[in-house]
Order: structure tokens, then sequence, then C-alpha cells
């Protein structure tokens, strides 16, 4: 896949995203760079970043804002097991978290970049 392909479907997959975003859908990611770098992308600001607070409580407050949740976690060793913890918690809840785009932008751009806070820099870098 060449550069223009592999930018355009990153493009879509970020308006899909934004488009549940605007349908009442959380995009729960890791942290604050990563929360700014979707931002910058022009990301609605429907993003829940984890706090400090246990991981199970962080998932009861999700429940508590939305049936709709996202998951967009790093997809390295410790993204993956937020990723798998969070989205058993909101199972248990009985929220079905969408765990599919994040595997798609992570086959998209896992050789280049490890994370989300990454992805405006990546972006720009393809643009050009």
């Amino acid at each position: 896949m060449d550069k223009a392909e592999r930018l355009e479907r990153i493009q879509d997959l970020l308006s899909e995203i934004d488009e549940r975003l605007e349908n009442g859908a959380v995009l729960i990611v890791e942290g604050r760079k990563d929360r700014e770098s979707l931002l910058r992308l022009g990301i609605r600001d429907s993003i829940m970043t984890l706090s400090r607070m246990p991981l199970l409580d962080f998932s009861e407050a999700v429940c508590r804002s939305t049936a709709d949740a996202i998951l967009l976690t790093d997809w390295d060793r410790r993204g993956n097991n937020i990723a798998s913890r969070i989205s058993k918690y909101l199972r248990s809840l009985g929220i079905m978290p969408d765990c599919r785009l994040r595997g798609r932008l992570q086959a998209l751009v896992k050789k280049e970049i490890k994370d989300v806070e990454s992805l405006d820099k990546y972006i720009m870098k393809l643009q050009r």
C-alpha cells in the first residue's frame, strides 16, 4: 500500500470515529497527549482519558455517560492490557466497546508509530 492510500484509509477511519462521536459515542484514550493529538486532527471532543482512578471505576464512569464506547489505546503491551481490561469491565456493565477501529488503525500504522499521541505528526508526514 502506498502512502496516499494509507493516508486515505487513516482519514476515513478518523472520519468514522468522529461520526460516531457526533452520535453520542465516547472515545477512550490513555492520556492527555493522545487526546491532544486527536483534537489537532479534528476529532470532536467526546474523548475520555484514563485518569488515576482504578480501571473498574473509570469503566463505571464511562457507563454513566454513554452506551457507545470506542477504545483507542496504544498498540504496545501496556495499551493492549488496558484495552483488554476496560473491554472486560465495560462488557460486564452492559456496554459492548468497539475495539475494531483500534485494530484497523493499528494495522495501518504499527510499523511506523507505536502510540496514539504520534498520530497527528504521522499524518502530517504522510501529507507531505
